[in-house]
């Protein structure tokens, strides 16, 4: 594969506002000149990449030149049609990409996200589906990055940054791409789009039915008029941002499927929330009978109201998780994950039932 060599001394670029330019000199600088022992882990890296680099903005152009430099798309994995979402997971984290220095998407934005988070940028992993330059719509998801910079979210994708995969021949083609660093949201979108529409970072953003049309339509679309969920988009990322991992969840497919309730990644999410929640209630009942159960006491009857409060609400979650569900048919891009998705939920009632047959023996006790 012929390699073709990033000029970074020439690296002028255009700052999110298109107005001023900015010279990234200094940071480019930086990133070519960090020595390949102090690339064994995030933290490490992260010291050296903002080493004499006063702002944000220069260090996230120092982690985005760098991952260029040093990662290589890894095409062989990506065309494996035998991979596992566990085989993505694991080969994906930050360790074994910064060991083995390849990676697809997902470990591009993983390594991006966390070389930030060590900086103390604010940083979001962002997935979506991607377009090529034939307009076609891959199966497969892509993986990219919004963080915050002088008080703003703007977009980066440092895996389109480094470089291109030559579809025919099935080979990654190394070119630095300017335009995925700080990329103008407007342009962004014409050849990305995240599931949560929030992360199109505009107050009108398009859908998979605008995207799936020409440039012109989704140009077009973009001059009408703001929507009320986005008129506010950079506070709504904020508030995104400061929530916990369970509430970003439920923050996120909630806006998802108001603005596509047809979305099988909205409908899935929504599953996964429930599930979860679900889950977590019967946990708690399982970790509260327990001791009893083993000590074979009686119960206190406020112990036993705890008890039932907490099967309700995993019947609830449990409905409403099978609700999401059911919504995503054959053909979907979620299908596939639907399928384990409605065996959780059956193995779920089952343990619900059992749960029922027990709380009503302790029932028929306090009767008599």
């Amino acid at each position: 594969m012929k390699k073709i060599l990033l000029l970074p001394f020439l690296a002028i670029t255009l700052s999110i506002n298109a107005q001023t330019t900015i010279d990234y000199t200094l940071a480019d600088n930086v990133a070519l000149e960090v020595p390949r022992d102090g690339t064994q882990n995030v933290k490490e890296l992260a010291g050296h990449l903002t080493k004499g680099l006063d702002t944000d903005l220069e260090k996230a152009r120092a982690f985005y030149v760098w991952i260029a430099n040093n990662i290589k798309y890894d095409a062989r994995f990506y065309f494996n049609d035998k991979r596992t979402p566990q085989q993505i997971k694991d080969r994906q984290k930050v360790s074994n990409v910064l060991r083995t220095k390849i990676a697809v998407c997902e470990g591009y934005s993983n390594l991006f996200h966390e070389l930030c988070l060590e900086a103390g940028i604010p940083s979001i992993f962002v997935s979506g589906f991607t377009k090529t330059n034939k307009g076609r719509i891959p199966r497969t998801t892509h993986a990219w990055n919004v963080i915050k910079v002088d008080g703003k979210w703007v977009l980066i994708d440092s895996t389109w940054g480094a470089g291109y995969v030559d579809e025919d021949k099935k080979r990654f083609n190394r070119y630095f791409k300017e335009q995925y660093f700080m990329a103008l949201p407007e342009q962004f979108v014409l050849d990305h789009l995240p599931h949560d529409p929030i992360f199109q970072i505009q107050s009108n953003p398009v859908s998979l039915k605008v995207f799936s049309e020409s440039e012109n339509a989704i140009l077009e679309h973009l001059k009408e008029n703001a929507q009320p969920d986005f008129e506010h988009f950079q506070d709504t990322l904020d508030f995104y941002y400061s929530l916990d991992e369970r509430a970003r969840l439920k923050n996120s497919f909630e806006r998802i499927l108001r603005f596509d309730s047809n979305s099988s990644y909205g409908n899935f999410k929504g599953f996964d929330y429930h599930f979860n929640e679900s889950r977590d209630a019967f946990d708690q009942y399982k970790a509260a009978t327990t001791p009893v159960f083993e000590k074979r006491s009686i119960p206190e009857k406020e112990q036993l109201r705890e008890w039932e409060a907490y099967i309700r609400q995993a019947k609830t979650d449990i409905h409403l998780a099978e609700t999401y569900v059911k919504k995503i048919k054959p053909g979907d891009r979620f299908y596939k994950y639907a399928i384990p998705g409605k065996k959780n939920i059956n193995i779920m009632n089952k343990n619900l039932e059992i749960a029922d047959k027990q709380l009503a023996q302790f029932r028929r006790f306090f009767k008599n």
